[in-house]
């Protein structure tokens, strides 16, 4: 049962053999809203805004690789294409409830990755 007073959950996912963080806001039954933070910065920077709307959405907000509390990446680079990746298996492995179009948001760096993550039917593309 979600509690507008709960603290986030912190959650784990793997992507590319890294393990990512994100932040589960609660509230499953309501619609996902998706933000990713920008370059040089963490899930927590979204804190304040997902107070706000965790009301009436199921926020999610993810720690980008070598990020917070997010992995490292070994022996690649930081690049636009592996967060795109990332995210879309983040979505992918836990948001599988989305609907058909689903609202997504990206601070600063975090608006480049969130135009190339597809919004459609994204669980067939990746599976």
């Amino acid at each position: 049962m979600f509690h507008a007073n709960s603290a986030p959950a912190s959650q784990i996912y793997y992507s590319q053999r890294l393990r990512l963080h994100y932040l589960d806001w609660g509230n499953p039954a309501k619609p996902t809203v998706l933000l990713v933070h920008g370059i040089q910065d963490h899930c927590h920077n979204w804190d304040w805004t997902a107070e706000v709307l965790k009301t009436d959405y199921h926020v999610v907000t993810p720690d980008l690789r070598g990020h917070g509390d997010s992995e490292w990446s070994r022996g690649s680079t930081y690049n636009l294409l592996d967060y795109v990746f990332d995210i879309a298996q983040l979505v992918s492995a836990r948001l599988v409830s989305l609907p058909y179009r689903w609202p997504l948001h990206g601070g600063d760096g975090g608006q480049y990755i969130c135009r190339f993550i597809p919004r459609e039917n994204l669980k067939s593309d990746f599976h």
